[in-house]
């Protein structure tokens, strides 16, 4: 079961629920001059997210995949996306593009450092490394400065189908802690991440966050 949603303006966010496991997978699509996407999904999710692209967007005009770590939801399609989209680049951190070129599965990655901004058009992505932000391997979130949007990967996600934002933050601690099971490293990331200008969390899974994300912030560096 999927869905997609406008969460700002020429933002969309496309979800593949997982009944069985009770978890929603997230994609998002920011069009642009550069339209990216941020987060592939699986093989098994193509046919159904490209299908919701389309109500937006030609998903063969993509211009960057950007990935924020080697497993499957992040980066399981990127060679379906390559095929459809001739043109489009994928995007990750040193150690995702390892994997990916590694296992064959790119002859050419994108390869950003911690900080690095990627112009898309009116809109900009900076790109932030999180150390063990994936069972302990380095991870990437994007930041969209004009509309403070913080696509944050397995950080802040939450389980279920549509979480209540009233249970917020609590919902959103347990799969950030396990993201980053070392507490210090992970104070020091969400310290990193509180000094950003955020307004929007759209995190990897579960609802996007608009609402007391100071508190998500604090409950989740405990």
């Amino acid at each position: 079961m999927g869905w997609i949603e406008e969460i700002a303006r020429d933002v969309y966010r496309t979800t593949i629920f997982d009944q069985k496991r009770g978890l929603g997978f997230n994609q998002y699509l920011v069009l642009d001059d550069r339209p990216a996407m941020i987060s592939t999904g699986s093989v098994a999710m193509f046919d159904e997210v490209v299908a919701l692209h389309r109500k937006v967007m030609d998903p063969s005009g993509l211009r960057y995949l950007i990935l924020p770590h080697f497993e499957h939801d992040e980066a399981g399609a990127m060679t379906r996306f390559m095929e459809l989209a001739p043109g489009v680049e994928p995007v990750c951190g040193a150690i995702c593009a390892r994997q990916l070129l590694g296992f064959g599965l790119a002859e050419k990655v994108r390869i950003v450092k911690d900080g690095e901004v990627l112009p898309l058009g009116r809109r900009r992505l900076r790109l932030l490394y999180t150390p063990f932000e994936m069972h302990l391997w380095d991870g990437l979130v994007a930041f969209e400065e004009s509309e403070g949007i913080l696509f944050s990967s397995d950080l802040f996600g939450q389980w279920g189908e549509t979480p209540d934002p009233a249970e917020l933050p609590d919902k959103a601690v347990a799969m950030t802690r396990g993201a980053i099971p070392e507490r210090d490293m992970l104070t020091r990331v969400i310290g990193r991440l509180a000094s950003l200008p955020l307004r929007v969390i759209a995190p990897g899974h579960g609802a996007v966050i608009r609402q007391r994300i100071p508190e998500c912030l604090r409950a989740a560096a405990g």
